[in-house]
């Protein structure tokens, strides 16, 4: 791993407020990520039209993997709330009138009223800019699915450039332990 390719990501970890280790510890991991997505042949494909799903397929440890980024229909009921915080009719202490948008209540209730109009402008964009999704893998061999595994609850901004990067390391961290339970399964099927 050269200084140089630690430099760039680095400093604009740096620029946006991150502790120098933490900055440090992430460029060391997108530059390990990096290495092993090529070693892989693992690449996020786009889809050819429209706002469709990330996909990848790749082979490791001998089996066929695939993975996918999907939204996770329960994201903002499951974290977004607890994280930016609620719509409602009702005031409360530290509610930011809500006009228009998709969603027809009077009030937003943030989670951290000190935050209370960056939540707010979290929420309004939630579905616009950014969402949760979640990343399965599934591995296969012969054409017969072994395993799978999935995480949820995963942030996504259009805007976030480095993110794919993200998740694919989150992928590539899930798949050891899809590869683990496929050979379970293998072992188990073949005796």
């Amino acid at each position: 791993m050269t200084q140089q390719a630690l430099i760039g990501p680095y400093r604009s970890l740096r620029r946006k407020g991150y502790p120098a280790k933490c900055a440090l510890d992430y460029a060391r991991r997108n530059i390990e990520t990096e290495r092993t997505m090529a070693s892989l042949g693992f690449e996020w494909r786009h889809p050819d039209h429209g706002c469709g799903q990330l996909t990848a397929r790749w082979s490791q440890e001998g089996f066929q993997l695939a993975a996918r980024i999907v939204e996770d229909e329960d994201g903002w009921w499951s974290e977004g709330q607890d994280v930016y915080g609620r719509f409602s009719d009702r005031w409360a202490p530290g509610a930011v009138p809500h006009r228009g948008g998709r969603r027809k209540y009077r009030w937003f209730i943030p989670a951290d009223p000190a935050r209370r109009h960056a939540c707010y402008q979290a929420a309004v964009s939630y579905g616009r800019t950014w969402w949760y999704v979640g990343i399965t893998v599934e591995a296969w061999r012969c054409g017969v699915k072994l395993a799978d595994g999935s995480v949820w609850g995963i942030e996504y901004d259009l805007n976030d450039t480095g993110r794919e990067q993200d998740l694919a390391a989150e992928a590539l961290e899930i798949a050891r332990t899809v590869i683990e339970e496929a050979r379970f399964t293998l072992d188990r099927l073949c005796g």
